[in-house]
């Protein structure tokens, strides 16, 4: 045996009696552990869920995290900046809730680590900023394009093949979205309309249940469109005591399918996504049309919201203000328009003068 051979024996058998020693007293050799990666904490976390739903939403907000690291990024080396940077791709898209949400899927992962993986028990986690959420109130407004658009694809000819639960599942989507423009009822509130309620001689449903109040509108005038949806669904719907729907409870696959045909449409969906269209927005729609043609004591029984509450699903625009100013100053517009129209054709104004007193009346 040569000296190097005989000295590396020695220090082996040193190293032994000394962990024997040890052990003796209770104290044991760590065992060298290979450093966690960021993915491999959140693939074991992931492998906790049972829920589809949040297994879905976990592959993604994980895959979308890591894209922005380096491959085998440690965890270990996880800072607050990270997570910045994230938030920073994430607000292009969504509002701020929608990624303090998404930072919660995260965290649990990082919290359970040292129950994973013990080498990460002295690990001290890097600190989850909260995005501020913009306090502005949602806007959106249907479009007349994007309602027509939504309709005339729910309601187009039965396809080649078509299963009959899905060709009646979307006639009853696109019928539920045009009834809503037209009442601006909420989807609880349409789900849980009876044909009882539904007064054909006066085309006005009664005792209609609200949701917001938890209190019936004793009567609600219906547009000719609205009422032919209501006697269309009641025909279909002989079976049921309800109009829209067989248990008077909204149908959850209506957020799928109209998510799916808002995609091909190219209309941006989704309460979380910055401009996503959703139900709820037709609610607006009717609001702010009511609006031009009614006073607040009427649209306040017709949408069940207090003058308060109201303020949300009013939108207004330049050229209601401007009306509404003409009307305070009684400019009587037809008048003003007769009375430019006669100088110019009595040749007392010049072409250039005309247009600029037409663009002053209607500025």
């Amino acid at each position: 045996m040569t000296g190097r051979r005989k000295s590396d024996a020695l220090t082996a058998e040193l190293e032994i009696e000394t962990e024997k020693k040890n052990a003796s007293f209770g104290i044991f050799k760590q065992a060298q552990t290979k450093p966690v990666t960021l993915k491999e904490l959140l693939d074991r976390h992931k492998a906790t869920y049972t829920k589809h739903h949040r297994l879905t939403l976990a592959k993604r907000v994980y895959s979308d995290f890591l894209a922005l690291l380096p491959e085998d990024f440690l965890a270990v080396k996880l800072k607050p900046a990270h997570f910045h940077d994230y938030a920073a791709m994430r607000l292009k898209t969504v509002v701020g809730k929608t990624v303090n949400h998404e930072f919660g899927v995260i965290s649990p992962a990082l919290i359970a680590a040292h129950l994973y993986f013990p080498q990460l028990e002295d690990w001290h986690l890097p600190r989850i900023p909260r995005i501020p959420n913009s306090n502005k109130r949602r806007e959106r407004i249907v479009t007349d394009d994007e309602q027509t658009k939504l309709l005339d694809y729910l309601r187009r000819a039965r396809e080649k093949g078509e299963l009959d639960k899905n060709y009646f599942h979307r006639q009853r989507l696109a019928d539920w979205i045009e009834f809503g423009a037209w009442t601006g009822f909420r989807r609880k509130e349409i789900a849980a309309l009876r044909k009882s309620s539904f007064d054909a001689e006066q085309q006005a449903l009664l005792n209609v249940w609200r949701f917001k109040t938890d209190k019936p509108t004793p009567f609600f005038p219906l547009s000719r469109r609205a009422a032919e949806i209501i006697e269309q669904r009641i025909t279909f719907s002989s079976d049921s005591e309800y109009i829209f729907t067989g248990d008077g409870k909204p149908v959850p696959s209506h957020y799928r399918t109209l998510k799916e045909v808002c995609a091909k449409l190219k209309i941006t969906y989704g309460r979380k996504v910055i401009g996503g269209f959703i139900l709820h927005d037709l609610k607006r729609n009717f609001a702010s049309n009511m609006q031009q043609v009614t006073d607040i004591a009427t649209l306040q029984e017709l949408t069940s919201n207090s003058s308060d509450s109201l303020n949300v699903y009013l939108n207004t625009s330049r050229k209601q203000m401007r009306e509404a100013m003409r009307r305070m100053e009684n400019v009587d517009l037809d008048a003003e328009l007769k009375l430019i129209y006669k100088e110019a054709k009595a040749r007392k104004m010049t072409e250039e003068a005309f247009v600029e007193a037409v663009k002053n009346l209607i500025r």
